[in-house]
């Protein structure tokens, strides 16, 4: 993914709708096989602690962006996973899967580029 993003970047000369862009590629799975909280929750902090961030493209996993996208929701940065399907994450499935819990400046600020699982 992040190979792809850098092809991307590269691609566009930097640049996006006349802007430079800087991008900051960080690691969910903090050295392991698999994603981390610890780690997603870091990443997302990070961003949300620089003021220069725009835009936080996620995690893939599901279980990953439910640690990350509360922080970067509160900070009010655009958030896009390229692969997070979880219903719960954009839609009300129960009390226990909602998804206002990940959005607690209550602003929708989560796009995913695939459908949901259902």
């Amino acid at each position: 993914m992040a190979n792809g993003a850098r092809l991307a970047l590269a691609e566009a000369g930097g640049r996006a709708g006349g802007l430079r862009i800087e991008a900051v590629y960080l690691d969910d799975t903090g050295g392991g096989p698999r994603w981390s909280p610890v780690a997603s929750a870091a990443n997302a902090r990070r961003a949300a602690e620089d003021s220069s961030t725009i835009g936080y493209i996620g995690e893939l996993d599901s279980g990953a962006t439910r640690f990350s996208l509360p922080i970067t929701n509160q900070a009010g940065i655009a958030h896009i996973s390229p692969g997070a399907t979880a219903v719960d994450l954009t839609r009300f499935v129960t009390d226990e899967l909602d998804p206002d819990r990940y959005r607690p400046s209550g602003d929708q600020t989560f796009l995913r580029l695939v459908p949901d699982e259902e």
